[in-house]
C-alpha cells in the first residue's frame, strides 16, 4: 500500500492511458478470448492444444510424454464439450423457466439438481484427466510446473 502511495496519481494515470493502448493494439486480445467461453468444438480443441503447448514446453516434456498427454487430452475434449452444450442449453431452460408469467419453482429446481449433478460428473471427469497427464510427469516437471504456476499467479 505504501508503494501505490507513493506512486501517486502519475501512475495511476500513466497506466489509464496505456492499458487502453495495450488492448487496442491488440495485445490483450488473444488473453481475452480465453476467457469467453469457446465457441466451437474446434475452438476448444485449439485451446487445449494451447494449453498442451505451454504445459508441454514449461514441463520439459519428452516426446513420449508429449503423445500421452495429446492422446488423453484428445479423448477428454469430446466430453468437455458435450459438457459445455449441455450447460448452455441448460442456460436457456433457466431463462424460459423465468421468462414466464408463473415461476415454476419445482422446475428450476429441478433443473438446479441437474446442472449440479452435471458439474459433479464435469469435476470428476476434468480431476481424472489433470490425474493422467500428472501421471505422465515426472516428479520433477509436477514440481517445475508448479513453480511456474505460482510464480504466474505470484503466489508465495
Amino acid at each position: 500500500m505504501e508503494t501505490f502511495l507513493r506512486l501517486g496519481r502519475w501512475s495511476v494515470l500513466a497506466a489509464g492511458v496505456l492499458v487502453p493502448v495495450v488492448a487496442l493494439a491488440g495485445v490483450g486480445a488473444h488473453a481475452w478470448r480465453m476467457q469467453a467461453p469457446p465457441q466451437s468444438e474446434e475452438d476448444l480443441r485449439e485451446r487445449l492444444d494451447l494449453g498442451a503447448h505451454r504445459l508441454i514446453g514449461w514441463s520439459d516434456a519428452t516426446s513420449e510424454q508429449q503423445a500421452l498427454i495429446e492422446a488423453t487430452l484428445d479423448e477428454a475434449a469430446p466430453t468437455l464439450w458435450d459438457r459445455h452444450v449441455e450447460r448452455a442449453a441448460r442456460h436457456v431452460e433457466f431463462l424460459g423457466l423465468l421468462s414466464v408469467e408463473r415461476v415454476d419453482r419445482e422446475a428450476l429446481e429441478a433443473l438446479r439438481v441437474e446442472a449440479v449433478v452435471s458439474f459433479d460428473e464435469l469435476s470428476r471427469d476434468l480431476v481424472g484427466t489433470i490425474a493422467d497427464i500428472a501421471e505422465s510427469l515426472s516428479f520433477e516437471q509436477r514440481r517445475a510446473l508448479l513453480q511456474h504456476h505460482d510464480a504466474l499467479c505470484n503466489l508465495d
